[in-house]
Order: C-alpha cells, then sequence, then structure tokens
C-alpha cells in the first residue's frame, strides 16, 4: 500500500542511522558524562542523549548505538569495590 501525501507537503528522505566510530564513539561517551550532572538510572541517560542528538545536532543513532554508549559510561564511572582489610 503506498502513502498519500498531503498536497504542499514532500515525502520524507528516507535515512539510515549514522555510522559511530571508534573517535565518535569517544566523543559521544564524553557528551554523556556530561550530560550526567546528578545520579540518573541509565534509561534517563539515555534519553537526554537522545534529546541531546536529535535537538540540538539533528544527528539519529539507533537505541542500540546509544546504550552502548551508556553501558560504557556505566562501566567508567562504576566506583571501585572498597576492600576492608581486617583486624
Amino acid at each position: 500500500m503506498s502513502k498519500i501525501i498531503p498536497e504542499g507537503q514532500d515525502l520524507p528522505a528516507k535515512s539510515s542511522p549514522l555510522t559511530v566510530d571508534d573517535v565518535k564513539f569517544a566523543a559521544m561517551v564524553a557528551q554523556a558524562k556530561s550530560l550526567l550532572t546528578a545520579p540518573m538510572e541509565e534509561g534517563e541517560l539515555l534519553s537526554a542523549l537522545e534529546a541531546h542528538y536529535i535537538a540540538e545536532n539533528n544527528e539519529h543513532y539507533t537505541s542500540a548505538q546509544l546504550k552502548k554508549v551508556i553501558k560504557q559510561v556505566a562501566k567508567d564511572l562504576k566506583p571501585e569495590p572498597v576492600v576492608e582489610e581486617g583486624p
């Protein structure tokens, strides 16, 4: 079935998600860390990162790409366990 386009509007151009190389990934991790101004759930940070790239930069990434960035941030910021020495 084909789409019916309202008069005066064009069919949106088909696009694919942007690719993320190592340099872009590192920049995205840094951006996610800068958005982390208070303790957040991973989902909240994911939403903030997505909003940043779509609203401010008009860059569209897949959820999987953004989740990978969030997982890296969580890994980087995970505190080392404190080992207490016994008496």
